[in-house]
């Protein structure tokens, strides 16, 4: 009998309308040829992208959902299903996300609609599979949590959160929410859009939306539901719980109008802390570009020495936007857990540092500073096909650094680059276009590369497409980001983008956001950039200071806190600073090159 799961160490497979994709690594390549050769027996038709990678093990071995009817019931009997506990570890379980509904939406009536997690997408449904991982191999039942949310739809108190079950080898109880429809009208026969988020042991793990169109058509009223038969079950969860989960989650997305936006908190111990209600609008009175760019546009230039006030004015400003649903929650957990719990970010808003916050003379707090002076900080996206990963596979440094022959070298950069080399092992890269092109893309290495590194001079370009320069004298923008690029998929890589000169000399909106989100799509599992003009030797010292922290296991958020309040007294500069990633995702060992 065929033992697959004594050829893997890890292995993730997802099912989407234009075929299957697998990722992972594995002892050898006849494993390699085995296990793509059941996958082809078991595509019925679809195409199958591999990214399999033999290599060394960093992490327990994984088997595939074993159970789960998109394999067939021929792979589960080929798995051994006698491994030693040992042996056994953890898998990662995929599902679709699902809105639906089979009621008209009219104005002043009740709707109702289920949210679920299915074995099949919907056409109807927008948002990437959820991905729950380290999951025991053993699972029977898991419940996810999810939350609602629409400008058209009123809900009563507590009734916008719920819980999906599903279920091992078979389907799922969806979650029902009822809600009053309250909209005024649509201009144009606009739709109005529902929003679920899900969570999964307290840590963010995917959103969906779904338009529904307003009818004209008088339905049979529908009634405010009690406690259906349908409702999920607290079902028998069995995982392994080795990816933590933050202590407090803020979930932020578009309210439908410009300036307005929806924050949604998660403090899994922070039960009974704060107003009843962890979820509340803002409304900016601006779009949120038009806000940042009134608050920052300065930072770039301040006086080293007069930095520190002017930045708590701005921190304050942005604290003073954010709503009292957050203030009093973020108030409660710093009083019963102090200063320095980690804090994830999730948003597609990519103008506001909301990291930068600092709490006011009125938040009733002790000794308020910066949130990202003192809590291990990281932001996310809540729309992206990359996922956010809980770790990265230990692996190689591959550092850029380009020299330019016209006098405008960047002497710290050229040492940070040798630093890299010779205290962390990394491997010092041609930095040319080409090079770099081909290393991310079509002969991306075949081992693990856990951080890629650049430093080097950049420029905000038209339309915010900012571009690295490189030492041909070639740039490389946003848009080099394309399906080309394979190296984040393969092995989730960080990158770390130190352009001393990316934003020449004023805050440029949603730059770093430009490139992370490419990046995120892309597969890369974090990315630390800057959001204005750095001076380039404390811009190196914080890259160095984080990436030594980072590859000796301090956590993306830990690492980036304590290289930024590291160098707070000397200028800006590590004000700059946005790192994306799992707040909480470490590397497994130290890297080699």
């Amino acid at each position: 009998m065929l033992q697959l799961s004594n050829l893997i160490f890890s292995i993730e497979i997802r099912v989407s309308t234009s075929g299957l994709s697998v990722t992972g690594t594995v002892v050898s390549e006849s494993g390699k040829r085995a296990i793509e050769q059941v996958l082809q027996d078991f595509r019925r038709g679809r195409p199958i992208d591999s990214h399999l990678v033999v290599t060394a093990p960093f992490r327990s071995a994984e088997d595939p959902d074993i159970g789960d009817p998109r394999f067939g019931s021929q792979l589960d009997t080929k798995l051994d299903k006698t491994d030693s506990p040992a042996k056994a570890s953890l898998v990662t379980v995929n599902r679709f996300p699902v809105i639906r509904s089979a009621e008209k939406l009219l104005e002043g009536k009740r709707f109702k609609f289920e949210v679920d997690l299915s074995l099949q997408p919907d056409a109807g449904t927008s948002g990437d599979e959820v991905s729950l991982s380290d999951v025991a191999s053993d699972w029977t039942t898991l419940t996810i949590d999810v939350e609602v949310f629409s400008t058209g739809l009123t809900f009563d108190p507590g009734t916008n959160r719920k819980q999906i079950a599903i279920t091992r080898g078979a389907g799922s109880v969806p979650a029902i929410f009822d809600a009053a429809v309250t909209i005024a009208s649509l201009d144009g026969g606009t739709p109005m859009e529902v929003v679920a988020m899900f969570n999964y042991r307290g840590r963010f793990s995917g959103i969906a939306r779904k338009s529904f169109e307003l009818s004209s058509a008088d339905p049979e009223p529908a009634h405010a539901s009690g406690q259906s038969a349908l409702d999920p079950p607290f079902g028998t969860i069995a995982f392994v719980p080795s990816a933590e989960a933050p202590d407090l989650t803020i979930k932020i997305l578009e309210g439908g109008n410009p300036g307005v936006y929806i924050w949604s908190l998660d403090a899994p111990r922070g039960q009974g802390l704060g107003p009843s209600s962890w979820s509340a609008p803002i409304n900016l009175g601006q779009s949120a570009g038009v806000f940042a760019l009134g608050l920052m546009k300065d930072c770039p230039k301040l006086r080293p020495g007069t930095h520190a006030s002017v930045l708590q004015g701005i921190g304050e400003s942005i604290w003073a936007v954010s709503p009292k649903a957050f203030q009093e929650l973020y108030r409660d957990l710093r009083k019963k857990f102090g200063p320095s719990f980690p804090i994830q970010l999730v948003t597609d808003e990519p103008y506001v540092p909301w990291e930068m916050m600092f709490p006011d003379d009125e938040a009733g707090i002790d000794q308020p500073d910066h949130l990202f002076m003192t809590h291990p900080m990281s932001r996310w996206f809540l729309q992206s096909e990359g996922r956010m990963r809980d770790s990265f596979a230990a692996g190689s440094i591959a550092s850029f650094v380009p020299t330019y022959d016209d006098g405008t070298e960047l002497p710290a950069a050229l040492a940070e680059g040798e630093w890299l080399v010779s205290q962390l092992g990394a491997t010092a890269m041609e930095a040319t276009y080409q090079s770099l092109t081909d290393f991310w893309g079509p002969k991306a290495p075949i081992e693990t590369v856990t951080v890629l590194h650049f430093a080097g001079h950049g420029v905000a370009g038209d339309g915010g497409n900012a571009k690295l320069r490189l030492s041909d004298k070639s740039w490389l923008t946003c848009n080099d980001i394309n399906s080309r690029v394979k190296l984040g998929r393969s092995f989730g890589t960080f990158m770390v983008i130190n352009a001393c000169e990316v934003a020449t000399s004023d805050y440029q909106l949603g730059l770093v956001s430009g490139w992370a989100a490419r990046l995120a799509e892309r597969g890369f599992g974090g990315v630390l950039a800057p959001l204005w003009a750095v001076q380039d030797e404390t811009a190196s010292n914080v890259v160095r200071d984080y990436l030594q922290l980072f590859i000796d296991g301090s956590s993306i958020g830990d690492a980036m806190l304590k290289a930024r309040a590291g160098h707070r007294e000397k200028s800006s500069t590590p004000y700059a600073y946005v790192c994306h990633g799992d707040v909480m995702a470490k590397v497994t060992a130290k890297p080699t090159a």
